[in-house]
């Protein structure tokens, strides 16, 4: 993949092999790809992806001894992202954020190969995922927490568990996707427009992207990190 988060990791790889600085195979890495310096690069880039850049440095960091047993994970959080203090105003800044949260899960999770189309999807539909759980837990007066992708995504599942596996083919997935669409659509459009998409792509398809994006909140499962986002 060229996206710049994976261009970033691979400029700081280059640098600690060559002895070189990060700025110097930053702008190498941009040239490379057509643009006249790193910054120009950023510019050019989706909201989400920079803000994901900048959020990287801040919210993720390699885990290390330390840290003890974290169940392998090799990238941990340093805070819970949806706190109050760390969210945006509501609105399109949030979104973006959410978003930039969601992408930078999705690509440290145990699917971090995904073609670029499996993931763009799964972080969006992670994205939602998020929004609803941070609309929820405003609306409840609780902390919104990224645990287990927050109190819907479980819910998506518990609806589809709700029938055997032998009875998903067919319509029935698709139809919980929309279910789920039709509550949301007055609060989240674009996330029941994604739903209504997914769900429009049959059932292999969407059960494909909420696997993807349901790994990405995995890591969450492990009690040590569960605590770095409590």
């Amino acid at each position: 993949m060229n996206d710049i988060l994976t261009l970033h990791d691979q400029a700081r790889r280059l640098a600690d092999m060559h002895g070189t600085s990060l700025d110097y195979e930053l702008d190498r890495k941009a040239r490379e790809h057509g643009h006249t310096s790193w910054q120009a690069m950023v510019e050019a880039q989706l909201s989400h992806l920079q803000v994901a850049l900048g959020l990287k440095q801040r919210w993720l960091r390699p885990a290390t001894e330390n840290d003890g047993d974290v169940g392998g994970w090799p990238i941990l959080p340093a805070y819970n992202p949806l706190l109050p203090e760390h969210l945006p105003p509501e609105g399109c800044d949030r979104d973006i954020y959410i978003h930039a949260v969601a992408t930078l899960l999705v690509k440290t999770s145990n699917r971090s190969n995904l073609a670029d189309r499996d993931e763009d999807y799964a972080s969006r539909l992670a994205a939602t995922f998020l929004r609803w759980e941070v609309a929820d837990a405003l609306l409840n007066d609780r902390v919104p927490t990224p645990i287990e992708g927050g109190s819907i995504l479980p819910a998506v599942y518990d609806r589809i568990y709700a029938r055997p596996a032998s009875a998903w083919a067919g319509d029935y997935v698709p139809r919980v996707f929309r279910e789920f669409a039709s509550e949301w659509q007055t609060s989240d459009p674009e996330g029941a427009a994604l739903l209504e998409e997914l769900a429009a792509g049959g059932y292999g398809w969407s059960l494909s992207v909420l696997d993807n994006a349901r790994h990405a909140f995995l890591r969450f499962r492990h009690p040590a990190i569960a605590k770095l986002v409590a």
